[in-house]
């Protein structure tokens, strides 16, 4: 049953204005490469800092990501992945 949950929780449709209400540190989503990530209990464990997650937060970070790290990283994320983003 466990497998089925997670399922529907990763086919959920984000749109851009649901992304957008969480937006602040307390509650950080971030869309990156088509999904949708809540990043906010992992942004102050990030190395560069809070601030490089939480001033994406209610957006679409993909250009910002891709450009210090890569797709695969987010393999690590799966257990914060909340849906796909439909913009």
């Amino acid at each position: 049953r466990a497998a089925a949950g997670q399922a529907d929780k990763h086919a959920r449709e984000i749109t851009a204005e649901e992304l957008a209400r969480h937006d602040t540190p307390e509650d950080c989503w971030v869309a990156l490469h088509g999904k949708v990530y809540d990043l906010t209990e992992f942004a102050p464990e990030h190395p560069p800092g809070t601030a490089s997650i939480t001033r994406l937060g209610g957006t679409d970070g993909t250009a910002a990501f891709h450009a210090v790290h890569n797709r695969g990283m987010l393999d690590d994320f799966d257990d914060v992945h909340v849906g796909m983003f439909v913009a």
